[in-house]
């Protein structure tokens, strides 16, 4: 027989009501639910909190979560008793405790893509369709969470039912928010299908998200209308870390030779400035090029700033918190700098300008870009000998050497035709990557001395190779080895290719493939122009032959140079510290051996022999 249980719906003002810690069950996670308050706000409180009387006022034993809600929401109002519906009855401890379980415990979650289709169609309603902000007040969401969940919900139905019926986990399907167009959504679902695997790394491939592709840094600094004009595609991954790169570019390659373009134009820019060589070449031997000194003097309101965003910093890393304007501090810090270098550097004139070496680069995150000035190397000291040796050399010969700037050039040029070059080999890279490793030598510059430098995490980059196949790692490896092949010279006095190693790292490549693409890096304007006249006559000589170089030796230098660039790189010349195994053009014609002349001694004793014949 069961018990008749007397109810009655009244409305009760907040202040009068408590939680009945006996009967209800809930006590772990019983904290505000920011949602149910932004629930309640919006719709109201739809399902009335079941109390039961207890001395002076009513006690809770169903309902808590909503109480708590309420309670927030009257204290945002200034509303202490603020009415709210109740139903009321005479349950006992034990029933009040069983109804309180079956409210817990009847719950069923959704399944999180039923949340998101809904949230979906809120904002996709004909008739009433609402806004980010509105979703994210009335569901108490974030806005970032409310794109992230329109994202979902927004994915192709195939997607979606997938991920439902468990072929794809939610790592895998926020992957194909990256992917707006739902037709290659659906696409790249049925391939994956048929391979049999949808893991998360699977998907990422198949999506053409590639293997360390984020580049948002860059596409800042090159900026994303640029890139988009010349038919890159950019994707956002919103459901990456806030602290991490959360762009993907469809064309890595192209965003790289935008970068590429940006520091071509400021060496243009400072070569125009007056400063001597301009390079994007650092060399590894970067110790020995003593700095200029830009330090410059800040005025009292940088250095003011200066030092607050010092210790704003300072402040962050001791409490080891993340600051949400960290970007926007660090290019001001940076900008504020380069004010002062610019004004220590108007100083410098242009004797020394003309004599500094100026190196430009990428910073390591690709945020900006570096400019460093320095001093060439000094010479080194070669003893009495060396130097009576170098009094005894004829004007000839040093003529026909060339600056230590031209070769830094030179070897930039041959840099860039064999980091090219061997990404068609990839055998060639492994043999190379192996040798780098292996040895101390400077023409790959990963080897083990400098492998801590400004590297990723090993643990992260190594889950990640994993997950590639063999085939995609030695992809990556190729590119890895032809981004570190560095042929700048140790030593400036001598010419590129002098050294062993680099030598031998040149001869290992496509004799064909690298001189082709060396020709096209050849700069003959500059090289003829910062070589002496003697040099400039020898290569028409050897390109062209005698009679024309007989026409240039008579040339103004200016001249002279003006005609080898105009007619040299035609004949496919190029000079001989840029010639490997596989040269294809103009050489010195070896001179003819001297005709044997017969000597009076000779003649009689050949007589002597015919004569016992």
């Amino acid at each position: 027989m069961t018990a008749t249980i007397n109810a009655t719906t009244a409305t009760l003002p907040l202040s009068q009501l408590r939680i009945d810690e006996k009967s209800n069950v809930r006590h772990a996670n019983r904290g505000l639910d920011p949602v149910l308050v932004s629930s309640i706000k919006a719709i109201g409180l739809r399902s009335p909190l079941a109390v039961r009387k207890n001395g002076k006022g009513y006690v809770i034993f169903a309902g808590g979560q909503r109480f708590l809600a309420l309670q927030e929401i009257a204290k945002e109002r200034g509303e202490p008793d603020m009415p709210v519906p109740v139903i009321i009855t005479d349950e006992a401890d034990a029933a009040a405790r069983e109804a309180s379980l079956h409210e817990n415990v009847a719950r069923s979650a959704m399944h999180p893509v039923d949340e998101y289709r809904a949230y979906a169609q809120l904002a996709n309603d004909k008739e009433r369709p609402m806004s980010v902000d509105q979703i994210a007040k009335r569901f108490g969401v974030s806005e970032k969470g409310v794109h992230q969940r329109l994202a979902l919900g927004q994915l192709d139905d195939s997607v979606l039912n997938a991920w439902q019926a468990d072929e794809l986990d939610g790592k895998a399907a926020k992957l194909f928010t990256m992917q707006p167009d739902k037709k290659a959504q659906k696409s790249v679902l049925e391939q994956l299908r048929v391979g049999g695997y949808m893991h998360e790394h699977t998907v990422r491939e198949a999506l053409g998200l590639g293997f360390n592709s984020r580049a948002g840094k860059l596409l800042e600094l090159v900026t994303e209308d640029a890139y988009l004009a010349r038919g890159g595609k950019v994707m956002r991954d919103l459901f990456a870390d806030e602290r991490s790169d959360n762009t993907s570019v469809s064309d890595p390659v192209l965003l790289k030779a935008m970068g590429d373009e940006l520091i071509d134009r400021e060496i243009a820019r400072l070569s125009a400035e007056g400063w001597g060589t301009v390079s994007k070449v650092r060399p590894t031997d970067m110790w020995s090029y003593p700095q200029i000194d830009v330090t410059g003097r800040p005025t009292k309101e940088e250095a003011a700033r200066l030092k607050e965003i010092e210790k704003i910093f300072a402040a962050a890393e001791k409490a080891d918190e993340y600051l949400e304007n960290n970007d926007e501090l660090e290019e001001e810090q940076a900008a504020i700098q380069q004010k002062i270098e610019e004004r220590a550097l108007a100083t410098i004139d242009a004797k020394k300008k003309e004599k500094a070496l100026v190196f430009v680069s990428l910073s390591h995150d690709q945020s900006r870009i570096i400019i460093e000035f320095r001093n060439p190397p000094k010479a080194t000291s070669t003893g009495t000998a060396g130097k009576d040796k170098t009094k005894d050399k004829s004007k000839a010969a040093a003529e026909d050497a060339i600056s230590q700037a031209l070769q830094l050039r030179q070897a930039e040029q041959m840099t860039a035709a064999a980091q090219l070059a061997v990404t068609h080999q990839p055998h060639v890279a492994m043999a190379i990557l192996i040798a780098g490793i292996s040895s101390n030598d400077d023409a790959l510059g990963i080897h083990q001395t400098s492998m801590s430098h400004n590297r990723p995490k090993f643990a992260a980059t190594l889950a990640s190779a994993l997950k590639l196949n063999t085939t995609d790692q030695i992809k990556v490896l190729t590119e890895l080895v032809s981004k570190n092949i560095n042929l700048v010279k140790r030593y400036p006095a001598a010419a590129v290719l002098d050294d062993a190693s680099h030598r031998a790292l040149a001869e290992a490549i496509d004799g064909k493939k690298l001189t082709a693409i060396t020709r096209e890096k050849f700069d003959a304007k500059d090289y003829f122009a910062s070589v002496s006249r003697t040099v400039i006559v020898e290569a028409v000589r050897e390109a062209m032959g005698e009679e024309h170089a007989r026409k240039v030796s008579d040339m103004k230098k200016d001249e002279a140079a003006k005609f080898a660039t105009a007619n040299l790189p035609k004949l496919k010349w190029l000079p001989k510290q840029l010639r490997v195994p596989g040269y294809d053009g103009p050489t010195a014609k070896a001179a003819p051996k001297p005709a044997a002349k017969a000597s009076a001694k000779k003649a009689p004793a050949t007589a002597a022999k015919k004569a016992k014949r």
